[in-house]
């Protein structure tokens, strides 16, 4: 290599100046140098060529392009999916401490996937991966990979989640909330965010929205910083003056071992500040017992009054007076709607019979 880096100015006769670096590139192939060498080779020769200011090139020798572009250039195809493998153990040592120290307590079964349309990061994510397994061995994992037109959807429940994305449009790929769209209980995602920091804020931002959007209590995205800091953040969508918002808050940190704070996934229902909880009435006694005036009672009306005492919510009390409840349609064959929910999302419904409770 010192040979090599070590004539500044010298030029191969009635050749291009990049046609000259490509001649390099493809000399130190034929060394046959792991990869990394050569790519730190690359990276050398580039910053040496981008620096000779001092050689005096004629006008048929002057660069196709300039050097200095070149290299900048190279340094940015590489700046995401090829990092220093020092960073990417600390990565894979973040990743293994939430498998092994979080979802292992929660089920037998973990679902990792990668999804990017970067071939080059797709690349890196397997890399990861790889490295990740190979440091741990228990329990069962499912792997799927999504790449935006190649990727195979599988679908069934997907409980414990950990995926891998360079953007929102990645995480779309996945398909993830219609396979868990159909049940109550709460899954659990944690999304590593591969990007670069000057779009960390607004990806992680459409995340965390599409989190509360599919009620996704249990998701926190964690990021990786051009300083190899990782970083883990969530939302909490119950805050007073701040109901139904996704605004990022860093909930834990990395420090080469160990996340520094517990629990990973807070609870983030236990105090609710007074965010309104809708409620849709009819009158069916003893369950709901509507009376004249803005009053309602009832066994089940008792009940939601004692959770929201204890959990500190408010109520809006939707009254409606529709049809016998064995009439309720959600659909009907020629589109129409009339079940409480849509009638309730009606905007003259909305209008009628509607107040907060005490």
């Amino acid at each position: 290599m010192g040979a090599l880096l070590g004539h500044r100015c010298s030029v191969l006769p009635n050749q291009p100046f990049s046609r000259q670096i490509w001649l390099f590139s493809k000399d130190i192939s034929r060394r046959n140098l792991k990869t990394a060498r050569k790519r730190q080779i690359m990276v050398l020769l580039l910053a040496q060529l981008s620096a000779q200011s001092s050689c005096n090139l004629s006008r048929k020798q002057t660069p196709m392009m300039n050097v200095s572009e070149i290299y900048a250039s190279y340094l940015e195809s590489t700046l995401i999916g090829v990092q220093r493998e020092e960073a990417n153990l600390y990565v894979v040592r973040a990743l293994r401490h939430v498998i092994q120290d979080v979802f292992a307590q929660l089920s037998p079964t973990l679902m990792i996937m990668a999804a990017t349309r970067s071939s080059m990061l797709d690349t890196w994510f397997q890399h990861v991966i790889g490295v990740l397994l190979s440091t741990w061995s228990d329990g069962t994992v499912q792997m799927l990979r999504a790449n935006g037109t190649q990727s195979v959807h599988v679908p069934g429940r997907k409980y414990c989640n950990l995926l891998l994305v360079d953007s929102y449009e990645s995480l779309l790929d996945t398909r993830i909330a219609e396979d868990n769209a159909g049940y109550d209980d709460h899954e659990y995602y944690f999304i590593f965010l591969q990007t670069r920091d000057q779009y960390i804020e607004r990806e992680r931002q459409l995340i965390l929205e599409y989190c509360l959007a599919h009620y996704w209590l249990n998701c926190n995205v964690m990021v990786q910083t051009a300083q190899v800091e990782v970083l883990v953040y969530s939302y909490y969508p119950y805050q007073e003056q701040r109901c139904q918002l996704a605004e990022a808050q860093l909930v834990n940190r990395f420090d080469g071992q160990r996340m520094i704070n517990a629990p990973m996934f807070p609870n983030k229902l236990r105090q609710l500040s007074q965010c309104p909880l809708t409620l849709l009435l009819w009158h069916m006694p003893p369950y709901v017992e509507l009376s004249p005036g803005r009053t309602a009672g009832g066994f089940e009306m008792q009940l939601v009054q004692h959770l929201a005492q204890r959990l500190n919510f408010s109520l809006v009390l939707h009254k409606l007076h529709l049809l016998r409840v064995d009439q309720y349609k959600l659909a009907m064959a020629n589109g129409s709607i009339n079940g409480p929910i849509e009638l309730a999302n009606n905007a003259a419904t909305r209008q009628h019979e509607h107040w907060l409770f005490p």
